[in-house]
């Protein structure tokens, strides 16, 4: 079975270490759930946002997507929702 972090709701977090960035210029998240609003990406756990992703309710998986901000050698991403409900986080992709 497909493996995912369930029920993110605001203010929820999580982050994966490390990758090596070469200037990705948008990311991709594949997301469902009933939530609607933003997730924040960041390279620090409090640091400033690299991409802001606008996400809509969606009973299946769909893919939400934004520009990013330059990033250039090795750092975690860090996402965190803002907004009501909750949403299931499948996936993302660096473009």
């Amino acid at each position: 079975p497909n493996q995912y972090i369930a029920n993110l709701t605001s203010g929820s977090w999580c982050g994966f270490k490390y990758f090596f960035f070469h200037r990705p210029s948008s990311i991709s998240l594949k997301l469902r759930g009933n939530g609607k609003g933003i997730i924040e990406v960041r390279t620090s756990f409090q640091g400033e946002k690299v991409a802001s992703v606008v996400v809509s309710p969606s009973s299946n998986w769909s893919d939400f997507s934004a520009n990013l901000d330059p990033i250039e050698g090795k750092a975690p991403l860090y996402f965190t929702f803002e907004g009501a409900g909750h949403v299931d986080f499948f996936s993302f992709e660096l473009k």
